[in-house]
């Protein structure tokens, strides 16, 4: 019996449609990049930042993004951190490492030393960063005191106040040493100077659009991702929480090796492994930080006969975002055990700031420990470290 010719004309195009539905798919999931891909997953997109000037590497900032929640953290990471180099055979600067033209050893070494997965970097020279700068109409920056800058052998003046910059003033600025201020301040320039690019980055996403756009910025930055992943990227920023960019650094303690000075991070390096941890947990935070938590001061004081302990614990707590308002050393006798004290009764702030340390005596009553209730500073909490504290953690 002969099948009806319409009905075999309709299964070949059932068929037909399947077959194209299904390499539309297939070309579908071959075109996606991988920052698109990582996103879809919920994925962190951790980049390492490069800016150099040929061969010399002029700054490192780890770029956290978080595409569940939109947070987003900087994590600059200085040349001088000293460490093995095993080419080498020996201690020396980890940027020693970088290669210009291939990036690779020096990112893995950074990933390694953070105990952190670096999948992705943009390396940068500095004369394209000025134009990536430009590409993007400037950025926005407030600057408290003028600031006199030789820029191409022209003394330039920048007066206080929100500035917009162009490329080579940003750049000289950037790099601007001021002898009055400390090298976290300088730190944090640099920072500041980011966060504004990558408001520009946000504002301007239709830039991204234009092919010729997209072409320039492609051609400015050497990096692993491909041409559409670089755009997807770029196109992060307009989710990001910019307003609320977490600022990290390393903290420790520089030491003469050779001829070098060099930056030995506390612990051995595991309270810096420790923040990236935290950093990343707290990205992926959907909770409201309340104001409160946000602006906690924190006192520390030694009632042990270690010295410098209060000072070392500071650092803990700075990495970890509190303001140490104070460090000294406690007048009374020696303790045993360390407490934390709450001179506001808030048991949420109280709570997290004794889990940083495992500290499980928290008071509520602080004139058990201070005479007339005093609290000269002001301070929401008090810890006071006894002798159980080993520097990072109190002992069972």
């Amino acid at each position: 019996m002969r099948r009806n010719k319409a009905v075999d004309r309709l299964i070949i195009s059932l068929i037909l449609i399947i077959i194209l539905a299904s390499t539309g798919i297939l070309y579908t999931k071959l075109k996606t990049d991988r920052i698109t891909s990582d996103i879809e997953a919920g994925k962190d997109i951790n980049t390492l930042i490069l800016v150099h000037n040929e061969d010399e590497l002029i700054f490192t900032e780890l770029f956290m993004y978080n595409s569940t929640t939109g947070k987003g953290s900087l994590f600059d990471i200085p040349g001088n951190l000293g460490s093995i180099i095993n080419k080498l055979k020996k201690m020396d600067r980890i940027d020693v490492l970088f290669e210009k033209g291939n990036p690779s050893v020096y990112v893995e070494k950074v990933s390694t030393i953070l105990n952190a997965d670096i999948p992705y970097y943009l390396s940068i020279d500095l004369e394209d960063f000025s134009k990536i700068i430009d590409l993007y109409e400037g950025v926005d920056l407030f600057i408290a005191n003028p600031v006199e800058l030789l820029n191409i052998d022209n003394l330039v003046l920048l007066p206080s106040g929100n500035l917009v910059l162009d490329g080579s003033k940003t750049v000289s600025y950037m790099q601007y040493q001021d002898q009055s201020l400390s090298g976290v301040e300088h730190i944090s320039r640099r920072q500041k100077i980011l966060q504004s690019l990558f408001h520009q980055f946000s504002t301007h996403n239709g830039f991204l659009e234009s092919k010729d756009f997209s072409t320039y910025l492609n051609s400015y930055v050497n990096t692993n991702l491909k041409r559409d992943a670089v755009i997807s990227f770029f196109d992060i920023f307009t989710k990001l929480d910019i307003e609320r960019l977490v600022f990290q650094r390393v903290l420790g303690n520089t030491r003469l090796v050779g001829e070098k000075k060099l930056l030995f991070p506390h612990y051995e390096g595991k309270l810096l492994r420790e923040t990236v941890q935290q950093t990343i947990t707290s990205l992926a935070n959907t909770e409201v930080i309340s104001a409160d938590e946000l602006n906690v001061t924190i006192e520390i004081l030694n009632a042990t006969n270690q010295s410098g302990l209060a000072s070392r614990t500071a650092q803990v707590f700075k990495s970890f975002g509190y303001d140490v308002a104070r460090v000294a050393n406690y007048d009374k006798e020696p303790r045993d055990t360390t407490v934390v004290l709450s001179w506001n009764g808030d048991r949420t702030i109280a709570e997290k700031v004794s889990e940083i340390i495992l500290c499980k005596d928290i008071s509520y009553e602080p004139d058990m420990y201070f005479e007339n209730n005093l609290n000269t500073n002001n301070s929401e909490i008090i810890i006071i470290l006894g002798k159980d504290f080993d520097g990072r953690y109190c002992k069972e």
